[in-house]
């Protein structure tokens, strides 16, 4: 198996499991991992809401194509500026 096919399977695995662990199953083998997201990672993997999924129609709507194109607009700009360019208000916690 090729790795960017493996990434793939853990990624779509972690969007599918509960949170911190991920059942990955290939033709060869099944293991459970544990991966702790953060930075740009976190960013694409834990994309899930519905602001995330609407922005990410947005972008394959402006001719973004899947792949490098759309992981780097994806990460230029975050969920919630994405937002706000939109007129969308959203809240912020107190801090």
């Amino acid at each position: 198996m090729n790795r960017v096919l493996g990434f793939v399977l853990v990624a779509i695995a972690l969007a599918a499991s509960a949170p911190r662990a991920a059942q990955v199953q290939t033709e060869e083998l099944t293991r459970l991992v544990s991966l702790r997201l953060e930075g740009d990672a976190l960013r694409l993997c834990g994309a899930s809401s519905p602001a995330d999924l609407a922005r990410a129609q947005a972008l394959l709507g402006r001719g973004v194509r899947p792949g490098e194109g759309f992981t780097r607009a994806w990460l230029a700009q975050t969920t919630a500026e994405w937002l706000a360019e939109q007129g969308v208000a959203t809240l912020q916690a107190a801090g």
